[in-house]
């Protein structure tokens, strides 16, 4: 036991021997080395962290969104165009648009209208934001009016007020 001990010793001083020899070489090949090693990693780290952050961004996203744009701003695209998009070869789903904008002229505000996927949202209920509830001074059962594309003007029972 004590001789296989004494063997090690003597490989160990052989080989610390040998690099004292060459310090000036021995060092630059570590440092080179390990500054290769850092700079991978560091790619490799960089890597995996932008490969996360943009999974976690765009987990919900569609990855593309075909809108048409009129005089600057974004017009209706007809529904039958998805049919045309759908037989696109890569495309997975088409769905229509759930969100628009509406300009209120007597306030000189534009508001965002949203059509919720999951949540049950009863037809002529509306839900509307605090900023909106206090502008319109409009509250629960209260009854809002908007004027359609088209021109008609249609009412919404204010079912609840969002925080």
């Amino acid at each position: 036991m004590l001789q296989s001990i004494e063997r090690q010793r003597h490989l160990i001083d052989f080989t610390l021997s040998s690099l004292m020899r060459r310090k000036g070489k021995n060092f630059s090949v570590l440092f080179v080395y390990t500054l290769v090693v850092f700079l991978l990693a560091s790619v490799m780290f960089f890597t995996s962290a932008l490969r996360k952050e943009a999974h976690l961004v765009l987990t919900n996203a569609p990855e593309i969104i075909v809108q048409r744009s009129l005089s600057g701003r974004f017009s209706f695209i007809p529904v039958d165009y998805g049919k045309k998009l759908a037989d696109i070869r890569g495309v997975v789903s088409v769905r229509e648009r759930l969100w628009g904008y509406y300009y209120d002229p007597e306030f000189k505000a534009n508001y965002t209208f949203m059509v919720p996927e999951k949540l049950p949202v009863e037809q002529g209920t509306i839900a509307i934001g605090a900023g909106i509830s206090n502008t319109r001074h409009a509250y629960e059962g209260d009854i809002l009016s908007f004027t359609s594309p088209d021109g008609v003007l249609r009412s919404y029972t204010v079912k609840s007020v969002l925080s």
